[in-house]
């Protein structure tokens, strides 16, 4: 006679209640703390244990509601004779949750070892070579003693950008400087303007600049032209808000 083996014996006492996809069912939670650097740091490790026919199909990246905290897959590895599955998970941010989707892309708020402040839709992170600095911080370029045909690049995006704002400031006598900002993949082309050329000559609080074209897609080059200089100008800024 063959034997049937009641798997929901193992999960009733100390099983929670786990939810991915359509699919409910409980699994045991184990939550062990490491002691690593020297004593210097803690880590805990999240790992789920539940029937394979249940969660053993879930992909890295997958998401998964365990007793009320979300999480996302990690790994899945098969136990003894593969009826049940341990699960490697990544907990998520308070109120986060993995976006299911393919790749597999976090936002802010899935960064449980990092402090935002002010995190808002649509921010990203850039590692600017020494830090991760927010993406859609101000950027700012000072130009000494301006003259026509200086070209200089401002920065390449790396996924669409939107530029909301670009205030410029001039420093000199009687000084006035006409600039163009441009954008394009190739930076060695004549590219497309993405503000409306005006002479600036305030030489207090700045000035607007209209902005135009927008946005600029991923993996451009966005670049400053000076096309007219009168006056004596020692300096032109020009900051860009995105």
């Amino acid at each position: 006679m063959a034997f049937s083996e009641d798997l929901n014996v193992f999960l009733d006492d100390f099983g929670v209640s786990c939810t991915a996809g359509a699919v409910s069912a409980l699994g045991i939670l184990d939550m062990p703390t490491q002691v690593l650097a020297g004593e210097m740091v803690l880590s805990t490790d999240y790992t789920l244990t539940c029937r394979a026919s249940d969660f053993g199909g879930l992909l890295y990246g997958a998401a998964i509601t365990v007793a009320g905290v979300n999480y996302s897959v990690r790994e899945v590895r098969k136990l003894d004779d593969g009826a049940f599955v341990e699960i490697a998970l990544q907990r998520l941010a308070p109120e986060s949750s993995a976006p299911g989707q393919d790749p597999r892309v976090f936002g802010l708020s899935d960064l449980t070892d990092v402090d935002v402040t002010g995190a808002a839709a649509g921010d990203q992170l850039t590692y600017n070579g020494t830090e991760w600095v927010d993406a859609g911080a101000p950027k700012s370029i000072t130009i000494a003693n301006p003259m026509v045909g200086d070209s200089f690049t401002l920065f390449r995006t790396a996924a669409a950008t939107t530029i909301s704002s670009v205030t410029a400031v001039v420093r000199g006598a009687n000084a006035s400087v006409t600039f163009d900002i441009k954008k394009d993949p190739n930076r060695s082309t004549a590219g497309t303007s993405i503000i409306t050329p005006e002479a600036v000559t305030n030489t207090t609080t700045g000035e607007s600049v209209a902005v135009i074209n927008q946005p600029v897609g991923a993996g451009q080059f966005v670049w400053i032209e000076v096309t007219a200089v009168s006056g004596t100008v020692t300096e032109l800024n020009v900051s860009i808000e995105i």
